[in-house]
């Protein structure tokens, strides 16, 4: 079985397309913390997702 998180799946065309994607996903989880229609649980869902990631 392939480990999913080898190094091999940050290929160039990939991590290009992280970075493009990068500003857009910064967007959204800022408009999503300030928009007071989001309850506050999935806001500690992202903050979690977040940490369990990095």
């Amino acid at each position: 079985m392939e480990n999913p998180f080898s190094l091999r799946l940050l290929n160039p065309l990939r991590l290009f397309q992280f970075i493009w994607h990068l500003p857009n996903f910064l967007k959204l989880f800022y408009r999503l913390f300030r928009d007071p229609r989001v309850p506050i649980y999935l806001k500690l869902s992202l903050i979690g997702g977040d940490t369990l990631c990095s």
